[in-house]
């Protein structure tokens, strides 16, 4: 199982770095995926949870004879950590590719799978939300390789990018200070218009006694 790695892809992903060698990451993760995944249904089903060492499945239990959604995202994930980056997205390919079109899941993603394509516990939130752990490590990776006009290119956007907001925010703050200035005008001139009624009744009322 790949529960082993778990410790490793988190820490890295929270920005605090290996715990483990990266060397023994990348092994581990390539037992995982020939014998948890590729073994089993060529991957379209994810990871498999329990594999014995001849390759069987451990049906020692429920759980460790099913295949879990957030743990094959998880999974592919830690494997764009260590650097394996075909097979993660293979993984991820051929897992959605199964679950969405052949198993019609795309939409209420479940707990978990068996080998035959029976499900428990649909509509799961972790396994639909999981997904985000893959893009994220996707982008982490994506952005330590930038370098020369693709690291330009992402500096002129953020560049640019501030630039806008700041354009936005300074264009709010006018209008704001019009709005101000606008309901304030309205208030003198309300106030101007009452004193001018009031003027004139006072001097209709004056009229009547001359």
């Amino acid at each position: 199982m790949a529960d082993q790695m778990v410790g490793n892809w988190y820490s890295i992903s929270c920005g605090l770095g290996r715990i483990i060698p990266m060397d023994k990451v990348k092994t581990v993760l390539s037992n995982v995926y020939n014998m948890n995944i590729l073994a089993i249904s060529d991957g379209k089903l994810g990871a498999i949870n329990g594999v014995r060492p001849d390759g069987s499945i451990d049906t020692s239990c429920l759980h460790s004879q099913e295949m879990t959604p957030s743990v094959t995202y998880g999974v592919a994930a830690a494997m764009l950590q260590a650097g394996l980056t075909e097979e993660a997205f293979k993984l991820i390919s051929d897992f959605t590719d199964n679950s969405y079109n052949n198993l019609g899941c795309a939409f209420q993603t479940p707990h978990c799978f068996s080998v035959s394509g029976q499900y428990r516990g649909s509509t799961h939130m972790s396994s639909s939300l999981s997904i985000w752990a893959f893009q994220w490590c996707y982008e982490i990776e994506t952005n330590k390789n930038l370098s020369g006009e693709n690291h330009l290119a992402s500096e002129m956007y953020n560049t640019k990018l501030e630039k806008s907001m700041a354009e936005k925010v300074a264009y709010l703050s006018e209008m704001e200070s019009k709005k101000q200035m606008s309901q304030k005008q309205n208030a003198s001139e309300s106030q101007e218009g009452i004193l001018k009624s009031v003027r004139t009744k006072v001097t209709r009322s004056l009229s009547l006694f001359m």
